[in-house]
């Protein structure tokens, strides 16, 4: 739960595989493009590029951290105790 992302339009908790599976199956990709987790919620399709550098061609915001849902505030306390 710790790793969850609060998905679809309830918000609901799920598994970062699967939210990253399911990006992948919706948004049209490339050959050489792929989906990829860039921090606070935000995913995205980059490009991989010498170096270990990488473009991003399209954001996708998922999971926003300014408003977290009920149960992610719930899993706060219990690591905060």
């Amino acid at each position: 739960m710790v790793s969850a992302v609060a998905w679809g339009a309830d918000r609901l908790p799920a598994h970062f595989d699967c939210v990253l599976q399911e990006l992948s199956k919706r948004e049209t990709l490339l050959a050489e493009e792929k989906i990829a987790y860039l921090g606070s919620g935000l995913f995205g399709v980059i490009v991989e590029k010498e170096n270990s550098r990488f473009e991003i061609h399209r954001k996708i915001m998922v999971d926003d951290p300014q408003t977290a849902p009920e149960w992610r505030k719930e899993i706060r306390t219990l690591f905060k105790r």
